[in-house]
């Protein structure tokens, strides 16, 4: 199993990469391969995609998301 450090780098790196998604505005936590996403999207489009993002990596057992959405772009 992943190491909790190197799931939050990868998820850096994946959300930092990912086109229509403004990591800058996330925060993440490892515990054990299950993953806490935190923070602001743009839209729900941009949360779903995150999550979606999140979930495909190696070593993500679940996710669960309290992005708050603000309907602002």
């Amino acid at each position: 199993m992943a190491s909790n450090l190197f799931l939050e780098k990868k998820i850096g790196a994946t959300l930092t990469a990912t086109k229509g998604v403004s990591s800058v505005n996330m925060r993440w936590k490892a515990v054990g391969g299950r993953i806490i996403l935190m923070g602001v999207a743009s839209t729900r489009a941009e949360a779903d995609l995150a999550v979606s993002r999140i979930k495909a990596l190696d070593g993500v057992k679940s996710v669960k998301s309290c992005l708050r959405v603000t309907g602002k772009k």
